[in-house]
């Protein structure tokens, strides 16, 4: 029931970040993705320690962050107090 719970929670996000988000969502979905199928594998069987989990998802996570990040853009203020700063002289 654990692996159930754990995969279809994670394709649920996998689902909502690639509907919510703007950027790099479908890296997000992928990652989630990920998780989704390591927990099946590990529920069904799949001989893996904590921590050998938690390497391949950070490695699964650096790869997605190294190819993504050219995709990345910054955030544009919109807002008249996020254009102006207390600390930067004004000219």
């Amino acid at each position: 029931q654990q692996t159930l719970i754990n995969t279809f929670l994670a394709c649920a996000v996998a689902v909502a970040s690639a509907i919510v988000l703007k950027n790099g969502a479908v890296y997000a979905a992928l990652l989630q993705a990920t998780s989704a199928g390591l927990a099946l594998f590990v529920g069904f069987g799949l001989n893996m320690t904590v921590e050998q989990q938690a390497g391949w998802m950070a490695f699964v996570s650096a790869v997605l962050i190294v190819i993504e990040r050219p995709a990345v853009e910054a955030p544009v203020p919109t807002t008249r107090v996020e254009q102006t700063s207390p600390v930067k002289q004004q000219a």
